[in-house]
């Protein structure tokens, strides 16, 4: 008879302790939603950059698979006839906004709109840096970073990338090779193309 006792107050325990988290999480969940507006979009009980969430392929409504936004493309945009939607997971608690409007600066106000920086812990090579810091510590990093990040160092990496990859095409197709490549070393291309891409820039700059 005591033990019965026990047993229906430890389930009524847990029963309150499931239902005050289930009531903060749907609370949590009104604000967010009320915020933006009750913007259209989807949900998935699977997180997307959780373990699980890139193990396991598509299911609707339980996981929507890794990479899924560039399987999709625009094509989740116009289901719901708009260019901004909403996106959230239960386990864990995940909330994203996708925007389909390049003119649309969202990101230009991180207070508001901070990246999550736990997916760049695998960044954290050398400890935080300019890409997987916020706050105040991420403005430490972007002072000193900033004299050399500019329009004009950016302008010209990207069209000394674009040179060396023209000419790299260029090689396979005057080998006979423009339907099919074979690389058997992709990391020692990769590695020295970007090597070259940085003398590049560095000659730039002495220059």
């Amino acid at each position: 008879m005591l033990h019965d006792k026990y047993t229906q107050q430890l389930l009524w325990a847990i029963s309150l302790t499931a239902s005050f988290f289930t009531a903060r999480y749907l609370i949590r969940l009104h604000r967010v939603f009320v915020g933006i507006g009750y913007l259209p979009g989807d949900m998935a009980l699977i997180g997307p950059n959780s373990i699980v969430g890139m193990v396991v392929p598509h299911i609707p409504f339980i996981n929507r698979g890794h990479g899924f936004p560039y399987r999709q493309k625009y094509e989740i945009f116009k289901k719901y006839n708009a260019d901004i939607i909403s996106r959230f997971s239960i386990l864990p608690y995940w909330f994203t906004l996708y925007v389909a409007d390049a003119e649309v600066a969202l990101t230009s106000n991180r207070v508001t709109f901070p990246k999550p920086v736990e997916d760049y812990d695998v960044v954290n090579l050398y400890g935080t840096n300019v890409v997987t810091a916020e706050g105040d510590e991420w403005k430490l990093h972007r002072r000193i970073t900033a004299p050399s990040f500019n329009e004009r160092n950016n302008k010209m990496v990207c069209e000394e990338a674009t040179r060396l990859v023209t000419e790299l095409f260029a090689l396979w197709s005057s080998q006979g090779n423009d339907a099919r490549v074979e690389i058997e070393d992709p990391m020692e291309m990769t590695t020295e193309f970007a090597l070259m891409v940085i003398a590049a820039a560095g000659n730039f700059l002495n220059g």
